[in-house]
């Protein structure tokens, strides 16, 4: 009987033992999980910083830009843009959010942007995505550094440009930049853009319009 009893023992220690290894072994693996790289979804209490703060209000999960003004600029740049103050300036990143444009779907030209390094509002880049695909500095990546934007994606002004938001449904947009300056963007899982520039290294990432209104919601970024 104590043999047995022993054995029992001896085999309830194994089991504990493998159990406390096992689990050991899971914290482990989970603490290798490259959890301080990824910035929180969605962006509960984002702390969002706007160039013109009358012309936004916060929602849930994101911003909505509900009035516009003309600019003030002396060269030609989106005129409303807010942006996200990350703990960090932003060089390497994969985005990921719902973008959708407010403004009448009639209006020709109408458009939203997406904003990557933004360092002041004399020095970012923008995405521009608008109905109207027949001028120059419709539909592209740009990059606004002291003076007019500039156009810098591959694609260029080309007929294979669609239109784009001609509705006023939420449209997800992902844009990834790799630190050799390439950037890829999509729009509803359609590749639209690529390019690779590094005139502005990093910044923020942001969101806004040249005389629209429109709204970002539910924003994934995770840091390369």
């Amino acid at each position: 009987m104590r043999t047995l009893t022993k054995k029992y023992q001896i085999s309830f220690f194994a089991i504990t033992l493998i159990i406390v290894c096992w689990c050991s072994g899971c914290r482990s693996a989970n603490s290798l999980l490259p959890q301080e790289d990824v910035v929180r979804t969605p962006f509960e209490n984002a702390d969002w910083r706007f160039e013109n703060p009358q012309l936004w209000k916060k929602v849930d999960h994101g911003v909505t830009l509900w009035k516009t003004k003309p600019s003030l600029y002396p060269f030609r740049r989106p005129y409303q843009v807010a942006y996200l103050r990350t703990p960090t300036f932003l060089k390497e990143f994969d985005l990921k959010a719902e973008v959708k444009a407010t403004s009448d779907i009639n209006r020709k030209g109408r458009d939203i942007i997406v904003v990557f390094g933004y360092q002041s509002p004399m020095r970012f880049y923008y995405i521009h995505l608008s109905n109207d695909n027949s001028v120059e500095y419709h539909n592209g990546v740009f990059v606004v550094n002291h003076g007019d934007r500039k156009r810098i994606d591959d694609q260029g002004l080309s007929s294979q440009v669609p239109a784009m938001i001609v509705d006023q449904e939420w449209h997800t947009v992902h844009v990834m930049r790799d630190a050799t300056g390439h950037l890829q963007v999509s729009l509803d899982d359609q590749l639209l853009f690529t390019a690779t520039d590094l005139t502005i290294p990093s910044g923020y990432i942001g969101f806004g319009s040249f005389d629209d209104t429109g709204s970002i919601r539910n924003i994934r970024l995770a840091l390369q």
